[in-house]
């Protein structure tokens, strides 16, 4: 019994991966030009819920300077909605601004010491 299988050439699963990956870009894009929170100049990481504990010592741990600058971005968008006004587009963040998720690092730092945490508990 003999099983004729076509295994598509490289070039043929390169071209199909190239075109995947430019409609994810397009996509991402189109995501992060509709989010709203841009247009009263918040980052990603502004929207995280400080009230979740993981992301609470994570913003403990943030730099004094950074910490600051997210207060302020925060009570200037409070302030943009409730007079129903936003930023003008040349003050709104880029998406390739490497502050877009300056939480993340203390996010993963923070999970990773908490998993540790519970591997030492367990013993």
């Amino acid at each position: 019994m003999s099983t004729n299988i076509m295994i598509p050439n490289k070039t043929a699963v390169q071209k199909l991966w190239d075109n995947i990956r430019i409609v994810k870009n397009a996509y991402d894009s189109w995501k992060f030009k509709s989010a709203g929170y841009r247009e009263y100049g918040l980052y990603h990481s502004d929207l995280y819920n400080d009230d979740n504990a993981v992301v609470a010592e994570a913003v403990r741990r943030l730099p004094e300077h950074v910490y600051e600058a997210r207060v302020h971005r925060m009570h200037r968008a409070m302030q943009l909605s409730r007079n129903k006004i936003i930023l003008p587009e040349s003050m709104w963040p880029k998406e390739d601004e490497p502050m877009q998720h300056y939480l993340e690092p203390y996010i993963k730092e923070v999970q990773k010491e908490l998993a540790e945490r519970a591997e030492w508990d367990k013993r």
